[in-house]
């Protein structure tokens, strides 16, 4: 799962999960735990570069857009 939030899963590997988690509430439940803790030690600078990247890349950007109004 922690591949899956960095976004190096292969298109397979991140069907499979996301079949999984949308058919398992306590699997989704344990993805957005993991999510938390790796967004903590991003920020505490725990993570490595490639880490970071990746997160900054998959899982911070996409909070920014889900933050985002649509524009009319």
């Amino acid at each position: 799962m922690y591949r899956y939030l960095l976004g190096r899963c292969s298109k397979k590997e991140q069907r499979e999960i996301e079949t999984s988690y949308l058919r398992d509430g306590k699997l989704f439940d344990k993805l957005m735990e993991l999510e938390a803790d790796v967004i903590a030690a991003y920020r505490r600078g725990e993570l490595s570069t490639d880490d970071r990247a990746d997160i900054e890349k998959h899982i911070l950007a996409h909070r920014r857009l889900a933050r985002r109004k649509p524009s009319r």
